[in-house]
């Protein structure tokens, strides 16, 4: 009886095998058949899905890396060779600390420098508000360092001997990038009121209009002014155009009753040209 009941449901294939007499459908059912394949199919999906998060994930790692490496060391820099070595934007970084989701520490510094550039010392506050980023604790801690300075370094009342005893005051504009003119405002006293950026051009040029370069010299009352301007590619030979630009300023301010002094050219280096000196003024 037990050999016929086994025999019904299985038998012998030519070698002697067992061979199922009913196939797995008919043994589970096809619905049991459809949800084991569901379930298999959704741990591979489950599966698929963690390798893909983790890959992601790795991925985010990676990319990650640099931004440590390449991370400003400005204050590493500072520590080791001392601040005259960083420049104007660096240490504008140095006081803001960080930047914010849509714009680095580096490009806000540079906002802040473009800022200070333009203003005038009772505009800087207010200016620096308007740049997209600068919060309150930013604000107060550029406009704290910038007071400070002023208590104890200013450049106001410093007299000037001759031209060249200006250069010290302008090196920081030096060493930029970019062609920057400068105007050193002069009371009848030769001390300095006032140091300004008038424009800032090219690699190799800047074009400068008279009207702003005599603009705030005529709202300080200066009785002189020096003018200047840094030479990014180190050679400190006046061009062509900027000794007809200079005897151009030197015409108008006779008009104007402000004398210029000399024109200063200025390389990274530490080095400058004296168009006065030279005789070209």
């Amino acid at each position: 009886m037990q050999q016929n009941a086994f025999n019904s449901s299985r038998d012998l294939d030519a070698d002697g095998e067992i061979t199922p007499k009913f196939s797995w459908q008919e043994l589970l059912g096809n619905n049991q058949i459809t949800s084991l394949v569901n379930n298999s199919h959704a741990e591979n999906k489950v599966h698929k899905t963690a390798n893909n998060r983790c890959n992601r994930n790795a991925s985010l790692k990676a990319n990650a890396a640099p931004l440590q490496k390449t991370k400003p060391d400005f204050r590493e820099r500072l520590l080791k060779f001392g601040a005259k070595k960083l420049t104007d934007e660096q240490l504008v970084a140095l006081l803001l600390r960080t930047g914010y989701a849509k714009k680095s520490v580096s490009a806000l510094a540079k906002e802040v420098m473009k800022t200070l550039d333009k203003s005038k010392i009772t505009d800087v506050a207010e200016n620096l508000r308007y740049i997209d980023g600068m919060g309150a604790t930013k604000l107060c801690t550029v406009l704290a360092a910038l007071e400070l300075g002023r208590r104890y370094f200013s450049l106001k009342d410093s007299k000037i001997t001759s031209p060249k005893s200006l250069v010290p005051f302008l090196l920081h504009y030096a060493v930029r990038k970019q062609e920057t003119f400068i105007v050193a405002s002069l009371s009848g006293a030769n001390e300095i009121i006032s140091i300004r950026v008038v424009s800032v051009g090219t690699l190799n040029r800047t074009l400068v209009h008279p009207r702003e370069v005599f603009a705030d010299p005529i709202t300080d009352r200066a009785a002189s002014i020096i003018i200047a301007h840094n030479h990014p590619s180190g050679n400190i030979s006046p061009s062509e155009e900027d000794i007809s630009l200079t005897k151009r300023l030197v015409s108008i301010g006779e008009l104007l009753g402000i004398v210029i002094l000399d024109h200063l050219i200025l390389n990274e280096r530490g080095e400058h040209f004296s168009m006065m000196e030279s005789g070209l003024l």
